[in-house]
């Protein structure tokens, strides 16, 4: 990665590229952002109420676009 990393050559790029998919690095940053949405969501419902509860989520659901993932079902 170090040899590769930051360089703009084609090859450089798609050698990184393969790297991260080779490593499940989408599969691993989204399984981190969905367990965040989901903990400050909780924290959310548990702490506050009424319209400053839906304002909070309606924003928080808009910063988590999850148009492609499990928790369009939620959102």
């Amino acid at each position: 990665m170090e040899k590769h990393y930051g360089k703009e050559d084609e090859k450089d790029v798609q050698m990184i590229k393969d790297l991260y998919l080779e490593l499940d690095l989408p599969a691993i940053y989204a399984a981190a952002e969905e367990e965040l949405f989901l903990r400050i969501e909780t924290h959310i419902r548990q702490t506050y109420n009424g319209q400053l509860q839906e304002a909070l989520l309606k924003l928080l659901k808009q910063r988590y676009n999850f148009k492609n993932s499990r928790l369009s079902d939620i959102c």
